[in-house]
């Protein structure tokens, strides 16, 4: 597969000839061209970044390049292993980190790996900046620090644990009631991050659960993206167990899909519909989507008497517009 960089970061299948693949080569001239950028935009000497993986055979083999690579420009790094972007992301904002680099292909399949790039503030890179990437990742010679400027690799293995925590924490969420509600779920971890992250949440909601695909041993058990005729096993596993409900993640934990308590999937557009309405319901306020939503978010928005903005797809396009607006909830799905 030829090597692929846009603005969602690099990707392409292990192995095989470099440009053409995401081989060693590759991934050491991208890291070094993203912590040219970094210095960049960062002129200080202690700088430090924040890396994780999903649960690919090939994510411990290029974590371990990445953080050398950072080291080798003078960059300290925190090595926060097997997570999940959200939770890589709110590391970067919340540990003092210039930026964040997480291991992933999201939905692609196994052979797949990838490079997701994030800035201070743990949201993916602007439009210029992995335009600068791309050129600096060409570049035949790098500025690489002297033995007494070489950074220093930390492992934290808990960036998990302190992201539930701060999502137990957060005032919006009815924890009280959520826990007395008895409820039960069986939920597809396909084989990655979410095999830690997901039985840590749901423990701290009082929500008993089954978690299928939880082996991690860089094998995923079916095609990863999160789509109904990819989850057929949990479909059944809902109705033979009398869950209230399923949960499916991607291997980096990005996507998640629902099922209701009769194995049928809710869908994408419907997630962020339900979440947006508790939102409103609690702090009303303006909303934002992208134009590949369908119309849902903008009707229940109106029914609040607020404002519903639009934006070209892409994450980053709904996390600019709803800093520029100040909405209150924003997300992306399909329409």
């Amino acid at each position: 597969m030829t090597l692929i960089k846009n603005i969602s970061g690099f990707r392409g299948t292990i192995g095989g000839e470099n440009n053409n693949n995401l081989t060693p080569v590759d991934i050491v001239s991208s890291i070094a061209g993203f912590s040219k950028l970094i210095k960049e935009n960062n002129p200080n000497n202690n700088l430090t970044v924040m890396t994780g993986r999903d649960g690919r055979k090939s994510g411990e083999m290029i974590q371990n390049i990445v953080n050398s690579v950072f080291s080798s420009m003078g960059i300290n790094v925190i090595d926060a292993g097997l997570s999940t972007t959200p939770t890589l992301c709110w590391g970067v904002l919340n540990n003092d980190s210039v930026a964040g680099l997480m291991i992933t292909a999201s939905h692609n399949p196994q052979e797949y790996n990838g490079l997701k790039f994030f800035n201070s503030e743990g949201e993916f890179l602007s439009k210029e900046d992995v335009t600068k990437v791309i050129e600096y990742s060409k570049l035949k010679t790098y500025d690489f620090a002297p033995n007494a400027s070489l950074g220093t690799i930390n492992k934290y293995n808990h960036l998990i644990d302190d992201h539930i925590e701060a999502i137990i924490n957060l005032e919006i969420l009815p924890l009280k009631r959520i826990k007395e509600l008895n409820l039960y779920v069986v939920a597809d971890a396909i084989n990655s991050g979410g095999a830690i992250a997901l039985p840590k949440l749901l423990e701290k909601l009082n929500i008993r659960y089954k978690i299928i695909n939880s082996e991690i041993e860089g094998v995923f058990n079916h095609t990863p993206e999160p789509l109904e005729e990819n989850l057929k096993d949990l479909s059944q596993e809902i109705i033979k167990n009398n869950a209230d409900f399923g949960i499916a993640v991607d291997p980096d934990v990005d996507r998640l899909v629902f099922f209701d308590e009769n194995g049928k999937i809710l869908g994408e557009e419907y997630t962020q519909v339900f979440c947006s309405d508790f939102v409103l319901s609690i702090n009303n306020g303006d909303t934002v989507s992208t134009l590949s939503s369908s119309n849902a978010l903008k009707d229940l928005t109106k029914s609040y008497g607020s404002k519903y903005y639009f934006t070209p797809v892409g994450e980053m396009n709904v996390v600019k517009k709803m800093k520029e607006v100040n909405s209150v909830v924003g997300g992306e799905g399909g329409g």
